[in-house]
């Protein structure tokens, strides 16, 4: 679970991911590792019965089309909703602001947006959504690569020419599965010497 849970009108409310599909169409092809299918990398926002704990409905998002750049693998629903009367509202991992129908499909009808990907029974029911990436297209450059910061205490001496380098998170298992890679590692074997050949280069032109 990725969020804390959220509780009104008698439904229990939690972000996850799709590590323990609840449909079958949300897992890949089986494999000898797992006939069932191993499960497909989705975010997931889920519904339970408050008094029984028993599962409801679950609305199911697909990951952006652009991968880990702007949506990172395996991390689920961040997003805690709001409840306000039969609506709840939350941000989606595409960055869509979204508005469901509390009770889902179990309801049998399908309220607002017509033309939802997923529409079993045990699915959200959505109203209406709104992509804050379409708008932003528009107006804001995009970041294909955003910066990522942390506290980080490498370096015991300043005066020593140093180079720090990440080539991934082993907490995530896309990169963790990426760095296991012969070919992988080559690549970023290579883009390390072009950069190194790249720098001394403009170094050697400046004194000419």
């Amino acid at each position: 679970m990725n969020t804390r849970a959220y509780i009104a009108g008698g439904h229990v409310y939690c972000g996850t991911n799709n590590e323990n599909p609840r449909n079958k169409r949300d897992r890949g092809k089986p494999t000898d590792d797992d006939p069932a299918g191993p499960p497909l990398d989705k975010s997931v926002l889920m519904c339970f019965d408050e008094k029984t704990g028993n599962f409801l409905w679950q609305m199911v998002h697909d990951k952006l089309e652009s991968g880990i750049v702007n949506d990172w693998g395996h991390e689920g629903l961040c997003s805690s909703p709001v409840v306000l009367g039969n609506r709840l509202y939350y941000c989606s991992n595409r960055c869509e602001v979204v508005c469901l129908d509390a009770n889902g499909f179990l309801d049998g009808q399908n309220d607002g947006f017509q033309r939802e990907k997923y529409h079993d029974k045990t699915d959200g029911d959505v109203i209406w959504s709104y992509s804050m990436i379409d708008q932003l297209n528009d107006d804001v450059r995009m970041v294909g690569v955003p910066a990522r910061t942390g506290h980080l205490y490498v370096l015991a001496s300043r005066d020593i020419p140093s180079v720090l380098l990440e080539m991934g998170f082993l907490s995530n298992r896309q990169d963790e599965a990426l760095l296991k890679r012969p070919s992988h590692r080559h690549v970023l074997v290579q883009a390390i010497k072009d950069a190194i050949d790249d720098y001394f280069a403009g170094i050697k032109r400046s004194r000419t």
